[in-house]
């Protein structure tokens, strides 16, 4: 076996691992197949020529199950070990980008499916310095790039931990990765986390039992 076959073997190990143990585990049924990002939707931002390995990252679906009465959205690609090799994987430092992100909705969601795959391709870019910026943390707050839906007052998502019983960390074998919940909010609980912060903001969501759904017909909480 050549070296190149075995780093192929090692990394598609890592991702199958994710996506056909982990992903199941948490989510049961993922769905069809992946949602994968498309050359047009890095044209919208300004790339006309992507890396080809960005095309393989993507985002399931993953609908209800008897556990778990709401859809769910995550993405897979972003803790890729691209440019990593296994004789130099450090276990407690981040394989690839380091997150994967979810989003959850009380029904099937097409814009849930656009909105991941939009912050996916724009974080790759951050990642390859073709945007400024830096990587997603928890507690950031991101404008989205186009309404939920014409009435819906869900204009930004704000990153914050999952919901019980899924990790807020998990290992893979080339090191390990955060899961971040995207979480719809409005105009008003935007301005709110900005004056006092997305923890807080985190209380009165769970007070008001808006976490971790994204309903994009609620109203505001405030």
């Amino acid at each position: 076996m050549s070296a190149t076959q075995s780093w192929q073997e090692w990394f598609e190990s890592i991702w199958a691992f994710r996506e056909e143990t982990l992903y199941r585990q948490w989510f049961g049924d993922t769905g069809p197949g992946i949602y994968c990002l498309s050359y047009d939707l890095f044209r919208k931002l300004g790339d006309p020529s992507p890396d080809p390995r960005w095309l393989h990252h993507g985002v399931f679906a993953c609908p209800p199950t008897p556990s778990r009465p709401h859809w769910a959205y995550i993405t897979s690609g972003l803790s890729n070990p691209w440019g990593q090799e296994p004789a130099g994987i450090d276990a407690q430092q981040y394989s690839g980008l380091g997150l994967e992100l979810l989003l959850v909705t009380p029904q099937r969601a097409d814009w849930a499916i656009g909105s991941l795959s939009w912050l996916s391709a724009v974080i790759l870019q951050v990642a390859s310095g073709k945007i400024r910026g830096g990587l997603p943390e928890l507690g950031d707050r991101i404008p989205l790039r186009t309404p939920v839906h014409a009435k819906s007052a869900i204009g930004h998502i704000v990153l914050l931990p999952p919901p019980d019983p899924l990790p807020a960390q998990f290992k893979l074998d080339s090191g390990v990765a955060d899961l971040m919940l995207c979480l719809g909010i409005t105009e008003d609980e935007t301005r709110f986390a900005k004056a006092n912060g997305s923890d807080l903001l985190l209380e009165r969501l769970k007070a008001a039992d808006r976490y971790p759904l994204t309903d994009p017909d609620r109203p505001s909480i405030l």
